[in-house]
């Protein structure tokens, strides 16, 4: 299988606020520079290390990445939730833009995009998801996939977030899949729901 390298381009650089819907519910971007964040895990064989990134109102970013596969944490002490050994079963790649759907002004999830390597003959075939994580005290899990090619990605995802994400449990509830064709979460990624973490 060929194998591509991925590039990312992270670090604290943009805050906006966008209004979403009437009342209390608004969406905060922010982008991060890996080369501006704080290496907290040394690299090894077929492993970049991770690195902590600022995020937003104190709910940092961890990334890392091996084997070509990344793996993203969203919150306090991100390093340690599930979502960052949630990563898709192709090589893959993720987005420096971050979309916090927030409630009052307190984040309850964090939509990125990906773009993942589907075809294990030719790994530059390359389809796109946007990945709702669910943001809990000290968790963040995948609870939502969006085939970035639909009609209405982005709002679609909203929608996730601020539907099934608001209620969602890292521990029990497995991650919704909205795709061109019928997919379930065991044949995308590596763990859902986040047993016995």
């Amino acid at each position: 299988m060929k194998k591509t390298a991925a590039v990312f381009v992270f670090g604290l650089c943009l805050i906006a606020t966008v209004p979403a819907h009437a009342g209390k519910i608004s969406s905060v971007y922010t982008t991060y520079d890996i080369t501006k964040c704080k290496r907290i895990a040394p690299p090894a064989e077929e492993f970049s290390g991770g690195f902590l990134c600022k995020g937003f109102k104190g709910n940092s970013i961890y990334w890392a990445e091996g084997d070509l596969r990344a793996g993203v944490g969203f919150g306090k002490s991100p390093d340690t939730h599930c979502s960052v050994q949630q990563s898709f079963g192709g090589f893959n790649s993720v987005d420096s833009n971050v979309e916090w759907r927030l409630d009052g002004g307190t984040p309850y999830a964090a939509i990125q995009r990906w773009r993942v390597s589907y075809d294990p003959e030719n790994s530059e075939k390359i389809k796109t998801w946007l990945v709702v994580n669910h943001l809990e005290r000290a968790e963040s899990c995948m609870a939502a996939l969006i085939e970035g090619s639909l009609p209405d990605a982005n709002e679609k995802a909203r929608a996730a977030a601020d539907g099934q994400s608001r209620t969602f449990s890292c521990k029990t509830d497995v991650a919704k899949i909205t795709s061109v064709e019928p997919t379930t979460a065991d044949q995308l990624i590596s763990i859902s729901p986040c047993v016995g973490e």
